[in-house]
């Protein structure tokens, strides 16, 4: 078996195109990794893996192929199998453990006595303000478990249900949200978390600063183990959808977009949005800078155009739908991109 043919193995396995016999023998090495007396090694690049994998397993190809170049193949594999689990076993297990098993420390960590709960067993929203003193604003039927004190590293919470997150800053202590399908990171924030049930997807929406969301690690794929990294990082008004059907995180805007809060007063900018004869740059920019979107115009044409109009009062997505209107264009929205088009202006 040569180098190209184990990469290609593995490459067809991850890719799903491999035959069933092909599948079964990965698969057998995946069903070793649940020894509990594995020790734990340092992360490693998928590429690093499968070197020293390969390193392990190209003697004993040699020679099982030595012994049966033309009639024991099933015995080539069976041999292969068997070495290459043993390295890939040392490998991964503790890559798996941490990844596949994150779950809040608190649990393991604190006595019974150090935990607290909140559900909102009411019809309307109740606050609940933590020790660090964050504030997190539960839906009805909504829930939330958490450490009385948190430890000197992290904040860690659960949520089931709805909420609204209001985080106090803390860069040391950076605060970890889990629920079903997610994990929400941040350090000072406010965000909404919106579960999915079923088929229906989990959202987190920010209103403020930056948080990072990662799919909640399982123990559903072999192939998940080399796509350890899916994050995404999330300014305001941007949200992150999780759909259970393909377990994929995708970014998009929030259905309503609003004003950025001003580093300087903590509170939503206020900007007049009166323009007269304004190029057409000048006023996308100002929407771009007071909502925290990007906006690109896809003809140059259309700098030559400009504005006239109130647009006060109105929501992000209105006061897109007068400007196009005024000068013969149109937009759409892909990923966390707003895009102009256009004949542009003489």
């Amino acid at each position: 078996m040569s180098r190209e043919a184990f990469h290609q193995l593995l490459q067809r396995y991850l890719d799903g195109n491999c035959t069933s016999e092909e599948k079964k023998i990965v698969e057998q090495w995946y069903g070793l990794l649940d020894k509990n007396d594995l020790p734990e090694v340092p992360e490693e690049s998928f590429n690093e893996i499968e070197q020293r994998l390969w390193d392990k397993v190209k003697p004993e190809s040699e020679f099982v192929e030595r012994r049966a170049e033309k009639k024991v193949v099933r015995s080539m594999w069976i041999r292969i199998s068997v070495a290459a689990a043993v390295v890939l076993v040392t490998l991964v297990a503790g890559l798996l453990t941490r990844y596949q098993n994150e779950e809040p420390e608190f649990l393991a960590e604190n006595a019974l006595s150090n935990l607290g709960e909140k559900i909102n067993h009411t019809d309307h929203r109740i606050a609940v303000l933590l020790e660090d003193g964050s504030r997190v604003v539960l839906k009805p039927k909504a829930s939330i478990s958490y450490p009385r004190h948190f430890s000197a590293r992290k904040r860690e919470v659960i949520l089931k249900g709805e909420a609204f997150f209001d985080v106090s800053k803390n860069p040391g202590r950076p605060f970890l949200v889990f629920n079903d399908d997610v994990i929400i990171r941040v350090v000072g924030t406010s965000f909404t978390v919106k579960p999915g049930r079923g088929f229906r997807k989990t959202e987190v929406l920010v209103s403020s600063g930056k948080v990072i969301v990662t799919e909640k690690p399982t123990r559903k794929s072999f192939a998940r183990l080399f796509n350890l990294e899916d994050k995404v990082e999330l300014t305001p008004n941007q949200k992150a959808t999780f759909d259970p059907s393909d377990g994929h995180l995708e970014v998009g805007l929030v259905d309503d977009p609003v004003p950025l809060i001003s580093p300087e007063n903590g509170s939503r900018q206020s900007v007049s949005f009166i323009f007269n004869e304004s190029p057409i740059s000048s006023v996308l920019d100002e929407l771009e800078k007071v909502y925290g979107v990007k906006i690109v115009t896809r003809n140059d044409a259309m700098k030559h155009c400009t504005f006239t109009g109130d647009l006060s009062g109105q929501d992000l997505y209105s006061k897109l739908e007068f400007i196009c209107q005024s000068i013969k264009a149109s937009y759409e929205i892909k990923g966390v991109t707003i895009y102009i088009e256009g004949k542009g202006c003489n």
